[in-house]
């Protein structure tokens, strides 16, 4: 089999599997399998897009030779530098880490935990669940329990729970 069979029908393919999968992530839409196929089939998207590379390699070079070819390869390599380099997360990525676990933490932490954390009372907290539909035996259950009842995500759950308290004025 010739590379320019597969280089295309592999790119366009892949194009739309990422293209879609990339767009629901955006809009925070987290059904079925869509950030595993969209992370592992970048592989794919990549693989055919390098294939494409070297089958068309002479036009794409064309296109490099030319202001706008130059001005959105230069644009889009230094917002994929951006977009690799760590920031605010001082030294090996301990940003990153600290908010995974503190995520960890809070799913796992239970109504009463999370009230005191918020300075609100276990009340409050289980009228604002009650008023999303998010029904729970007491404030004994975690974030992950109550949400796993409701068949709801963890996250979406913590995150109505964590938008519903004002930050605290910096000094």
């Amino acid at each position: 089999m010739q590379l320019k069979t597969i280089a295309t029908p592999l790119t366009i393919g892949s194009f739309i599997l990422v293209s879609v999968t990339g767009v629901c992530m955006f809009f925070e839409i987290h059904a079925g399998f869509i950030q595993p196929a969209h992370e592992f089939l970048s592989l794919a998207f990549l693989a055919g897009a390098l294939m494409h590379i070297v089958v068309h390699r002479k036009a794409i070079l064309n296109h490099l030779k030319k202001p706008l070819g130059i001005g959105l390869a230069l644009l889009f390599g230094v917002i994929t530098i951006c977009a690799v380099l760590p920031l605010n997360t001082g030294a090996g990525g301990a940003g990153h880490e600290v908010a995974r676990k503190s995520e960890a933490i809070f799913l796992d932490a239970n109504v009463n935990s999370i009230a005191k954390m918020m300075h609100r009372s276990s009340d409050e907290l289980l009228a604002l669940l009650a008023s999303q539909g998010y029904a729970q035996e007491d404030s004994l259950q975690t974030v992950r329990e109550i949400a796993i009842a409701a068949k709801h995500n963890p996250h979406e759950l913590l995150a109505l729970l964590l938008k519903s308290v004002p930050l605290p004025a910096e000094d």
